[in-house]
């Protein structure tokens, strides 16, 4: 059976800055280097196809990663559906309202432009759905509120947030299979 990996992608200027990047954060040099350093790591690991947000900071990651594992560059594809949870107005800010409204649904200061949690998991359950087509091993590239509802779908608490999965900067998990095959 086939395995699927996922990877957050490397420190953004946005992470470095504390504050919630917009959609065009691009890595620092510090999350260039951890990519790099991911690359090295699963370069052993017989991983044919990356997926990646299209996102710049986890496109810029996907790419690195792909080039220090020896993949050829068409083995990368960008997946709309791995795209961070829209946080609307409240992009390249320290506004601490979003983890209320990611627990609670309560738009942060009437902000309607923040994507529901409901909408982001209907793009993964698809995108779950579809990594059957793919042969070999699979690497994800994307960002911490996605692994954190990834994580909740492939638990059975699809929905929600999953607080128990945070990963670091370029950290990389070998996510859990479903029951019958693939997450």
């Amino acid at each position: 059976m086939s395995k699927v990996y996922f990877l957050r992608h490397g420190q953004s200027v946005a992470n470095a800055g504390g504050v919630y990047a917009g959609p065009d954060s691009p890595l620092t040099d510090l999350g260039r280097d951890q990519a790099r350093a991911a690359g090295r790591k699963i370069a052993g690991l017989g991983i044919k196809t990356v997926l990646t947000s299209d996102l710049r900071r986890a496109a810029e990651t996907a790419h690195l990663v792909a080039e220090m594992a020896g993949l050829e560059p068409g083995r990368v594809i960008t997946d709309l559906r791995l795209r961070e949870l829209g946080v609307g107005e409240l992009a390249n800010t320290a506004d601490h309202g979003l983890p209320g409204y990611l627990e609670h649904q309560a738009h942060p200061h009437g902000d309607k432009t923040v994507e529901p949690v409901s909408h982001a998991a209907d793009r993964l359950g698809s995108l779950v759905k579809d990594l059957a087509k793919y042969d070999g091993d699979i690497l994800l590239v994307s960002h911490t509120g996605i692994a954190q509802l990834l994580y909740a779908i492939l638990a059975g608490e699809s929905g929600q947030l999953s607080r128990r999965f945070d990963l670091p900067n370029a950290g990389l998990v070998e996510l859990p299979p479903l029951k019958g095959g693939r997450p």
